[in-house]
């Protein structure tokens, strides 16, 4: 799940402010990656880096995850062993800034966003693009430019994307990528926004000033299914679709009804199954919940920030026993 392009700009900006810091003030520390037990136990820092490190994304079979990095305000995509060990770097370009990583179905694709740094003053306007790479690092290519945030086909031989960027960094359009060739627009309606495969090959997706529909993977058959709707995610069994109103987290039917307000939040991550969602916290708490508002219970209570940019079903390990985020802990005072 993404909660807007800004979350780049927000973390290359408080690692350029690190750097110039030079004051007897302590450094804030940096954004790191953490699991933890979905019952509070067993929490672990995975990086161990005074680098800015976000958007964890755990491999269908559970045994890597890829991340972005932050190296001399330049953000580059990784990936490393569930433990933490075997950090190795993807892509090194000093032109553009990596984010928004997703695994194929298979595991053997990351899909993810590059942006270039180019400057329209008074604000940046990045060129996107959608490209994919092995896990080892072999195989990188672009999949569709001018586009951004792809999310992949149940099979995992399609991507769907926000396409047609404009100036104020808004989407007009939603295509799907087939990676042997070929990209296909399915809505060209206006301002849209998270587009998302579900389980059946339906996709959901935001319409600005309407709300939130499901069409038929190539656009036909629309139906507006909930208003105020932003960041949808159909749950892993493509029965219910969760997604934000103004940091609330509901609840509907992919079929339509009527929506549930479920808990108060500003991020959320199905579980694998789609059993429970984790709720995410900026301000440090980590919970879960059912999909029909039950069995809420804390997690953790993290003492500095987290980050809730990018979550989804990745966020959970593959045994839904654990949770994978990035937080920036403070760190106590020394005494004296």
């Amino acid at each position: 799940m993404r909660l807007g392009i800004c979350a780049a700009v927000a973390v290359l900006l408080g690692s350029l402010a690190a750097v110039a810091h030079v004051d007897a003030t302590p450094i804030p520390p940096s954004f790191e990656i953490y699991s933890i037990g979905v019952n509070g136990a067993g929490i672990r820092n995975l990086t161990h880096s005074p680098l800015d490190e976000g958007s964890p994304a755990v491999s269908p079979n559970g045994r890597k995850i890829a991340f972005v990095r932050t190296t001399a305000g330049n953000r580059d995509l990784w990936v490393m062993n569930a433990d933490g060990s075997g950090q190795q770097q993807l892509t090194s370009s000093t032109a553009e800034d990596e984010s928004e990583p997703v695994w194929s179905p298979n595991g053997a694709l990351i899909a993810f966003t590059a942006g270039t740094r180019d400057a329209c003053l008074p604000s940046p306007c990045p060129r996107w693009s959608v490209r994919v790479v092995r896990p080892d690092g072999t195989g990188l290519r672009d999949v569709v430019a001018y586009a951004r945030a792809g999310r992949w086909s149940p099979n995992g031989r399609k991507l769907v994307l926000e396409t047609d960027i404009d100036p104020y960094q808004e989407a007009e359009s939603i295509s799907v990528a087939d990676l042997a060739g070929g990209v296909r627009k399915i809505v060209d309606a206006g301002v849209v926004a998270n587009p998302v495969w579900s389980r059946d090959g339906r996709i959901a997706f935001v319409l600005q000033g309407s709300g939130l529909y499901v069409a038929r993977a190539d656009g036909t058959a629309r139906r507006r299914i909930a208003a105020d709707a932003e960041e949808p995610d159909w749950s892993p069994t493509g029965r219910q679709i969760a997604f934000l109103t103004l940091n609330r987290v509901n609840v509907v039917a992919g079929s339509g009804g009527r929506a549930k307000r479920i808990a108060l939040a500003d991020g959320f991550a199905w579980s694998r199954s789609g059993r429970r969602l984790a709720l995410f916290r900026e301000q440090g708490r980590i919970a879960v919940i059912k999909p029909n508002g039950r069995s809420f219970r804390v997690v953790e209570r993290v003492r500095g920030r987290l980050d809730a940019s990018w979550l989804g079903p990745w966020t959970w390990s593959r045994d839904g026993k654990r949770l994978f985020y990035a937080a920036r802990v403070e760190q106590s005072p020394p005494p004296g």
